[in-house]
């Protein structure tokens, strides 16, 4: 029996960076930090569309920063057909 299923992949950066602090106390937007002038989240999206079997990708970001990154990132998240959602406010809720 040959199955032919799906699956959807699913990153979740909608946290608050509490481990990913500098020393200073500005708040960092991980999902907006950069490696070789590309946001970290773009490299993880793409690694997932080249897997046959995923179908769909989800981003999870912060509510806060949802309709700002939607905006900001409207041309690549349509290209690459990303599902872009609010996360909870805590880990365990998105």
């Amino acid at each position: 029996i040959e199955l032919d299923m799906t699956a959807a992949a699913i990153i979740v950066a909608a946290g608050k960076a509490t481990r990913f602090q500098r020393t200073s106390e500005a708040q960092i937007n991980k999902v907006e930090v950069a490696l070789l002038g590309r946001p970290l989240w773009q490299f993880s999206v793409e690694a997932f569309r080249k897997i046959s079997s995923i179908d769909r990708v989800v981003l999870v970001v912060s509510p806060d920063v949802l309709d700002d990154f939607a905006r900001t990132h409207r041309n690549y998240l349509t290209q690459q057909k990303v599902t872009l959602v609010a996360g909870g406010k805590e880990r365990w809720v998105s």
